[in-house]
């Protein structure tokens, strides 16, 4: 999926990105301020060295096309499921092997800890690309009252 984003802001390590939305179009929706597009959590961290090499120059204020590779319902599932099934599996055996309950509910925390540290691993994968930047002209002006920009 790709979204239009605007450089919020730049330091040493990242670039943070926030999302571009159309005041107009969010005022005739429905859902008008119960949705997360226009809020302050919509702000993206992107690592510079993950970026290419021209796109590292980014400035606050410049616009970028950003490829967002993934699908935010089968994260969902990846992110909740994962441990929620190992979890699940880890009580069942403790049940089918005939355990005390407590060291089934050891065994299923254990179980979800091994399929959260499978979903960090695996959640590598989805990286946010910035693919192309349109940048934020800046004019300086003379001090002298000439009315004639320094960058002509």
């Amino acid at each position: 999926m790709r979204e239009v984003m605007s450089v919020v802001n730049v330091d040493d390590k990242y670039v943070y990105l926030s999302l571009m939305v159309n005041e107009a179009g969010c005022s005739a929706c429905a859902l008008a301020g119960s949705c997360s597009v226009k809020g302050e959590k919509g702000t993206l961290r992107v690592r510079k060295d993950d970026m290419k090499e021209e796109f590292k120059t980014v400035m606050p204020g410049d616009t970028v096309i950003v490829d967002l590779k993934h699908n935010e319902a089968i994260l969902s599932l990846i992110v909740y499921g994962i441990p929620l099934a190992g979890f699940l599996i880890g009580v069942l055996i403790g049940y089918i092997l005939k355990l005390y309950d407590l060291i089934s509910f050891v065994l299923g925390i254990g179980f979800a800890g091994a399929g959260a540290l499978f979903t960090k691993l695996y959640d590598k994968k989805y990286k946010i690309e910035v693919i192309d930047v349109k940048r934020a002209t800046a004019q300086f002006w003379r001090s002298d009252n000439t009315n004639e920009p320094l960058n002509s």
